[in-house]
């Protein structure tokens, strides 16, 4: 497709893809080609930002630019694999950002963290979430999104301690899920089976 001026950035960014437990979730921000943060908002690498730093940015972005979320669950993960599912969430993202705003592909540059191209006609960038703000903001965006999410399960499931870890394989969810089992359709079965493995 020969592109006119580009007039807009798209950038792409997934969370939770290592995780034993939870979504993964990708989210999309568009923002002009020239964009003007201020200086107490801070734009990065959403893994390099305290929670209220987070909170704050993704507040900030939301009030300022079109974005989309979308995020594939643990049971399809298993059954078509984590690149798949990223591939798939990062489709309803773009269908979700445009159910808000009509996107002319000509006139936009689409941005991707990391080595693959999830959407056609798009770049990868490496380590494209600490170089391009807009891979920045949809790193923050798909973060506190994922987070939020695991958290307001956490009382449901108190032993696990998603609060605290989120669904990533630190060493307190790894003793609980020995101890207590995984949960049905939320635990991704493949990621988890090297657990019972490694424990005999």
């Amino acid at each position: 497709m020969k592109k006119e001026k580009v007039e807009f950035i798209l950038g792409f960014d997934e969370v939770g893809r290592g995780c034993l437990a939870g979504p993964v979730v990708v989210a999309c921000v568009l923002t002009p080609v020239k964009i003007s943060i201020p200086a107490k908002i801070i734009i990065r690498d959403s893994k390099k930002m305290t929670l209220k730093q987070r909170t704050n940015s993704s507040l900030w972005i939301k009030q300022n630019f079109q974005f989309g979320i979308g995020k594939v669950e643990a049971f399809y993960i298993d059954q078509k694999g984590i690149n798949s599912a990223v591939r798939k969430a990062a489709s309803l993202a773009l269908e979700n950002l445009r159910r808000k705003i009509e996107i002319l592909p000509s006139q936009i540059q689409i941005l991707i963290d990391g080595r693959d191209s999830w959407i056609v006609d798009s770049q990868s960038v490496i380590k494209g979430d600490d170089k391009i703000k807009q891979i920045s903001m949809a790193s923050i965006i798909a973060k506190v999104y994922r987070d939020n999410l695991m958290t307001r399960l956490a009382p449901q499931y108190p032993q696990y301690g998603f609060e605290n870890h989120v669904g990533y394989g630190t060493l307190k969810h790894r003793q609980a899920i020995l101890k207590y089992g995984l949960i049905s359709n939320f635990h991704r079965n493949s990621f988890c089976q090297k657990i019972f493995k490694n424990s005999f």
